[in-house]
């Protein structure tokens, strides 16, 4: 093989050997510029945190005042024809791990339907303000329809919190 053609070859392979490690350093920046994926959620995951998350247009229709400070609220957002009602237990406590909806029926007959989410709402710094979750209300809920609901909290020492009503007139359509 001449000299000028083994120049040629060694200065084209030297020109890939620069050209790969450009695409590799700049491959590199930018896979650090992206944050990674969050993993993927499961249904027993940590709730979920938020800002926000309880629509504005959630109405409450009781509440739960305890001698801690804490509230447990109980919201609906009405039923437009097409998606059913949507019951909201909105517990603010600053040692509640978890919250859930045990069961809700307007007389004998339950009414409680698929689960909807839950999430925490946080404040401005970050810091928890309150434990949510929701379910459907099949059927959708007339006004003065009597419900009765039973909640269970969990606290973040493993004791539980109770709250139960029967037969409350909803105002909240």
């Amino acid at each position: 093989m001449s000299k000028p053609l083994r120049v040629f070859f060694v200065s084209v392979a030297m020109l890939y050997a620069l050209v790969l490690g450009w695409l590799v350093f700049a491959t590199a920046r930018i896979a650090a510029a992206v944050p990674p994926a969050l993993p993927p959620f499961e249904c027993c995951t940590p709730y979920l945190r938020g800002s926000a998350a309880v629509p504005l247009n959630a109405k409450e229709f009781d509440r739960f005042d305890l001698s801690d400070g804490s509230a447990l609220s109980l919201r609906l957002v009405p039923s437009d024809g097409d998606a059913p009602a949507l019951l909201f237990a909105v517990l603010t406590s600053p040692d509640a791990a978890t919250l859930t909806v045990n069961s809700a029926s307007l007389g004998s007959r339950p009414v409680l339907g698929s689960f909807a989410g839950h999430g925490t709402d946080v404040g401005y710094r970050g810091e928890p303000v309150a434990l949510w979750c929701a379910f459907e209300v099949v059927p959708p809920l007339q006004d003065g329809s009597a419900l009765s609901i039973t909640c269970t909290a969990v606290n973040s020492d493993g004791s539980r919190s109770v709250f139960s009503r029967k037969g409350v007139l909803s105002h909240a359509l």
